[in-house]
C-alpha cells in the first residue's frame, strides 16, 4: 500500500506541475494517500519517525492554506490532520517565507541550447543581433545605423550583459548567441547601433525596431525620434573622424539642427547622450575658456589591448606595419594628453633648450633619438618633436619653437611669403599668427609699463627723437616722433605670459595714448645760462688726486699698469647692483623739436614717476635739453614740472666737454700735435667733440706724452737716448714713438 501510494503521489504531482494548476480530481487522491500513509504534508516523511506531532484545527488549517497561497504552493490542509509540529512552525514562519521567495527569484535554470529551427527567419548577416529586424537597406551598402561585429570577445561581453539584465530581451539575445558560431566576427554578424546602446544601458528595444508596434513602451524618459537618432549617430561619426579638432557640445547641437531641424537635442541632452555613448573614452570639460569641450581620451592599456587582440594571421610586413601603427597611437595618446592652453602665448622662459625638450613627451623623444644619429641631438629632437606636436594638435596648442621662429624670421626679414612657406612645411607659425602675437604683445607691454618697479630701485627716464622709415622705396612718409624709455636699476624680470586675444589696432593704440599738453610761453625772455659755484666744505679732503698722480708716476718706471677704467674698477668697492632693465614707454607722434611735444613728454614723465613713487630724472640730448630747461624755467613755482630733474645725455655731456677743451686750446698747437698721429679731417671732428672716442684717446695720449717728458727730467730718463738705443736712429718723432710704444 505504501509503495502504491508513493507512485500515485508522484504521478499526481507531475500532472499538476505540467498543467500549471492543481487538479481537483487529484486533490482528494493526494489527501487520501497522505492520510493513509500517515505522512507529514510539509516534509512528506512518516509521522512515526519520532518527531513531535500536532493535530491541526480549523484556525491552524486556515493559516497553513493562506501561507500556501503566499508561497504559490499546492499544499491544502483540513481540520484534524496531523503534521510535524516543527514543519508547521517553519512553514508559516515569516522569515522562512521571505527567504524561500528570494531563492525562487534568483534561481535561474540553465538555458537549453536551442536549435536554428527554433528561431526561424533569422540570419546573422541580415538581421540585427539584438532586435532581429532586417538590418540592411541594400545588398551592397549597409544602413546608416548598422555596424558589423569587429571583435572576437563580443559574444562573451553580451553573455555577461544578459546575466546582468535577466529579462525577456536578454533571454532572446542569449538564445541567438547559443545558436551562433563561436566567433560572431567570423560569422559576419551585424547589429543596430541604437539597439546595442539600449541593450548595454539597461533599456528596452527601440520602438522603431520592435516587431509589434502596439507594444507599450516601458523605457522612462522622452521617446526617441528615428530622425534624431540618425542625426546623432551622424554627428558621432563626424566627431570620431575629427578627434584632433575642438568641438563644443553647442557646436554639435548646431550641427544636429542643420541635419534634423527642430528635432535636434538640447545641450543638456546631447551632453548626456555623448557620455552614454562613449563612456570613459571622452572628457567634457572647459578648454581655453570655452565650456563643454569634447575631447577624446585613449589610454596606453586600451591601445595595447587592441594590439594584442588583433588577428594574428598576418604576413611579416603587415605585422611590422601593425606594430608601427600601434606605436604611433601610443605617441598620439601622449600628445593628446599634454596639458597646454592656447589662451596664452609661450613665455620667454619656455623658449630655452631645457624647456623645449621638456615640452616633447618622453615617448616621442625616444622615437626621435633612435632615428637621429648624432650623439647630442637635443635641438633637432625639440624642433622636430614640436613640429609633430603642432601638426597633431593644430587647434589646441601653440608650440614654443614654432611661434618663436616665426617672430624671429618676421623681425629679420619681414617677409610674409617666407613665414607662410615655413608654416606650410610645418616648421613655424603662420604670418597671421605672428601679426596677432604682435598686437597682443603690444597690449601686454602696456601692462608692463604700469607695473610697479618696487622699492629700492633707481629709475632714470630717457627721451629722444625716433625716426622710422616706413616707405623704404622712396623715403616718403618717414615717421618722426618722441620715444621714451625707463632704465630701472637693479633690473627686474617680468615673466608674464602674453594672452592670446583678438585686439584691434584701435584698441591697442588707445592703450598707449598720451595727453598732449599744448605749451604757451609765459615770458618772452630766453633762458640765460647760469653757472653756479661749487663750494667745498672746509673739512672735506679730496684724496682722488693721489690716484691720478699714481697713474702718471707708474708709467716711466716701466711697470705693468692697467688702463684708467681698470684703475677705477680696482679702487671702487661695494655691491654690484646688476644689469638694469629697460621699459619701453609710449611714443608721441609729433615733431620732437616742437615745444608742445617736449612739454607733453615732461608732463607724462612726471605723472609716471609719481605713480612709481620715484624722482622724475629725465635725460635729453643737447638741443632738447636746452628747450626743456627753458620750459621748466618758465613754469610757475607750484608747477609739477618743477620736480623734474633734467640731465644732459652722457654722450652729449662728453661731447660738450671735449668741444670746450678744443675751443679753449684752439691756436695752442694742439691741432698740429694731433695731426702727427691722426688725419687732419679726423682732428677737426675730435676738437669739436663729434668723434668722441678718438678725442678721449687723443687727450689721454697728449697727457701721457707731456707727463713722460716732465717725469723724464725728474727721474733723469733721457728719452732720445732710449729711442736711439732701441731703434738705432735719432730721426724719429717722439710723439710717434710714444704713440707706438705706450698706446693704451
Amino acid at each position: 500500500m505504501e509503495r502504491y501510494g508513493a507512485r500515485r503521489l508522484r504521478m499526481t504531482i507531475w500532472e499538476t506541475t505540467r498543467n500549471g494548476q492543481l487538479q481537483t480530481t487529484h486533490l482528494g487522491s493526494i489527501l487520501f494517500i497522505l492520510v493513509m500513509m500517515d505522512a507529514c504534508v510539509f516534509c512528506r516523511v512518516s509521522l512515526t519517525n519520532g518527531e513531535e506531532i500536532t493535530q491541526l484545527r480549523e484556525k491552524g488549517c486556515n493559516t497553513v492554506n493562506r501561507t500556501s497561497q503566499t508561497r504559490n504552493d499546492t499544499i491544502v490542509t483540513t481540520p484534524g490532520q496531523k503534521v510535524h509540529q516543527k514543519c508547521r512552525r517553519d512553514y508559516i514562519n515569516a522569515n522562512s517565507i521571505k527567504k524561500d521567495m528570494r531563492e525562487k527569484d534568483v534561481s535561474i535554470t540553465e538555458p537549453t541550447r536551442d536549435l536554428r529551427s527554433s528561431t526561424p527567419d533569422f540570419e546573422f548577416q541580415k538581421n540585427c543581433l539584438f532586435c532581429g529586424c532586417f538590418a540592411k537597406f541594400s545588398e551592397s551598402k549597409r544602413g546608416i545605423d548598422v555596424f558589423p561585429v569587429r571583435t572576437t570577445d563580443f559574444s562573451n561581453t553580451l553573455r555577461n550583459i544578459c546575466k546582468e539584465r535577466n529579462d525577456e530581451w536578454s533571454e532572446i539575445v542569449l538564445r541567438r548567441l547559443n545558436i551562433a558560431p563561436s566567433d560572431l566576427h567570423a560569422a559576419d554578424a551585424i547589429y543596430h547601433q541604437t539597439c546595442s546602446v539600449n541593450f548595454r544601458t539597461g533599456k528596452q528595444i527601440p520602438v522603431s525596431k520592435q516587431a509589434n508596434k502596439e507594444v507599450k513602451r516601458t523605457t522612462p524618459g522622452r521617446p526617441k525620434e528615428d530622425s534624431s537618432e540618425k542625426a546623432f549617430l551622424q554627428i558621432v561619426r563626424q566627431l570620431e573622424e575629427t578627434q584632433d579638432e575642438l568641438a563644443s557640445v553647442s557646436d554639435l547641437v548646431q550641427a544636429m539642427e542643420d541635419i534634423c531641424g527642430d528635432k535636434a537635442y538640447s545641450v543638456v541632452h546631447m551632453k548626456k547622450r555623448l557620455q552614454t555613448y562613449f563612456g570613459s573614452d571622452i572628457i567634457i570639460t572647459e578648454v581655453n575658456g570655452k565650456p563643454n569641450i569634447v575631447t577624446f581620451r585613449r589610454t596606453a592599456s586600451s591601445i595595447l589591448n587592441e594590439f594584442y587582440r588583433r588577428p594574428s594571421s598576418k604576413s611579416p610586413e603587415e605585422e611590422k606595419l601593425s606594430m608601427i601603427e600601434t606605436a604611433a597611437k601610443l605617441i598620439k595618446a601622449d600628445i593628446m594628453s599634454l596639458k597646454d592652453s592656447k589662451a596664452v602665448y609661450p613665455s620667454s622662459v619656455d623658449i630655452n633648450s631645457e624647456q623645449n625638450i621638456t615640452f616633447v613627451p618622453d615617448s616621442l623623444q625616444t622615437l626621435l633619438r633612435a632615428l637621429f644619429s648624432q650623439n647630442d641631438s637635443s635641438v633637432k629632437v625639440a624642433s622636430v618633436g614640436q613640429a609633430i606636436i603642432q601638426a597633431s594638435r593644430p587647434r589646441t596648442l601653440i608650440a614654443p619653437l614654432q611661434i618663436a621662429l616665426s617672430v624671429q624670421m618676421h623681425h629679420h626679414f619681414g617677409s610674409r611669403f617666407l613665414l607662410d612657406t615655413l608654416n606650410t612645411l610645418g616648421f613655424a607659425s603662420s604670418y597671421t599668427e605672428v601679426q596677432r602675437f604682435e598686437l597682443n604683445a603690444a597690449a601686454a607691454a602696456h601692462d608692463r609699463t604700469n607695473t610697479q618697479f618696487g622699492n629700492g630701485t633707481f629709475v632714470q627716464y630717457i627721451a629722444d627723437n625716433v625716426d622710422h622709415n616706413l616707405r623704404t622705396l622712396d623715403g616718403h612718409g618717414t615717421f618722426h616722433g618722441m620715444g621714451m624709455i625707463a632704465a630701472v636699476t637693479p633690473g627686474f624680470r617680468l615673466d608674464k605670459a602674453v594672452p592670446r586675444l583678438s585686439p584691434t589696432l584701435k584698441e591697442v593704440s588707445d592703450l598707449a595714448k598720451i595727453n598732449i599738453e599744448y605749451y604757451k610761453m609765459q615770458s618772452k625772455q630766453s633762458l640765460q645760462a647760469e653757472f653756479a659755484t661749487m663750494n667745498y666744505e672746509p673739512n672735506m679732503i679730496d684724496t682722488t688726486w693721489k690716484l691720478d698722480l699714481l697713474s702718471k708716476v707708474c708709467w716711466p718706471l716701466t711697470c705693468n699698469r692697467p688702463s684708467w677704467s681698470a684703475i677705477m674698477h680696482k679702487v671702487m668697492d661695494g655691491d654690484y647692483p646688476g644689469r638694469s632693465s629697460v621699459v619701453f614707454l609710449p611714443m608721441i607722434d609729433m615733431n620732437p623739436s616742437d615745444l608742445t611735444c617736449i612739454n607733453s613728454t615732461l608732463n607724462f614723465i612726471g605723472k609716471h614717476a609719481k605713480a612709481q613713487h620715484c624722482v622724475p630724472i629725465l635725460t635729453f640730448d643737447q638741443p632738447l635739453y636746452w628747450k626743456a630747461m627753458n620750459i621748466i624755467k618758465d613754469e610757475p613755482l607750484n608747477s609739477p614740472l618743477k620736480s623734474v630733474i633734467l640731465r644732459l645725455g652722457g654722450f652729449h655731456l662728453e661731447m660738450s666737454f671735449v668741444g670746450g677743451i678744443g675751443h679753449l686750446m684752439e691756436g695752442s698747437g694742439i691741432t698740429e700735435l694731433l695731426e702727427t698721429v691722426y688725419a687732419p679731417n679726423a682732428v677737426t671732428h675730435m676738437t669739436s667733440g663729434k668723434a668722441i672716442a678718438r678725442a678721449v684717446r687723443a687727450h689721454f695720449l697728449i697727457d701721457t706724452a707731456l707727463t713722460s717728458i716732465i717725469l723724464s727730467h725728474i727721474y733723469g730718463i733721457p728719452l732720445p737716448d732710449e729711442i736711439e738705443n732701441e731703434t738705432g736712429t735719432n730721426d724719429i718723432n717722439p710723439a710717434n714713438y710714444i704713440n707706438t710704444k705706450y698706446r693704451y
